[in-house]
């Protein structure tokens, strides 16, 4: 099923042993060299500390709520020696700028949709200003266009309208 990031963010974490929430989503963990999301930022409930709930350990998501067995699935940053790096990053796509491989500046993301089976994100929603688009439309862009995520913006390939604008014509 595909999720929208703005679309979990306070969400409810229910825990089936302890039979009631246990936390809430703030934020989502990921690693931008691939577009996974390796867990998400939590509210604990009994203590107010903020936790991790890696992907590995939802059991489900239902309208959006997410499952896990246990309050044990949530862990302090500190605790994942694993992913120390990418809780280091702390890297957020919203906001970041989207420019394309010549350098045009295609507008910043909105919002990001994911599939919570294999915890990949597929598109990126990006806001075009007013000055670019009349009526500031969002754009999406697929993963397959993404070339490059860094610390300061996104690069993706061309989009059509440029390629076949600027494509010499050909002979038949």
């Amino acid at each position: 099923m595909l999720l929208l990031r703005s679309s979990v963010v306070g969400k409810k974490v229910l825990s089936i042993r302890e039979g009631h929430q246990i936390g809430e989503v703030l934020e989502i963990l990921c690693q931008p060299k691939n577009l996974k999301i390796e867990g998400f930022y939590v509210k604990d409930y009994s203590d107010k500390k903020i936790k991790v709930l890696l992907s590995q350990d939802i059991r489900e998501i239902y309208r959006q709520d997410f499952i896990t067995n246990d309050y044990e699935s949530l862990s302090l940053p500190d605790e994942l020696i694993k992913h120390k790096q990418i809780i280091d990053l702390s890297y957020d796509f919203i906001k970041k700028p989207v420019k394309t491989v010549s350098g045009r500046k295609i507008g910043k993301v909105e919002d990001f949709a994911f599939d919570s089976d294999s915890m990949f994100i597929l598109k990126l929603y990006v806001h075009q200003s007013i000055i670019r688009n009349f009526n500031g439309a969002i754009k999406s862009v697929d993963r397959s266009q993404i070339v490059e995520v860094n610390e300061k913006q996104i690069i993706i390939e061309e989009p059509e309208e440029l390629v076949s604008a600027t494509a010499p014509a050909t002979v038949s």
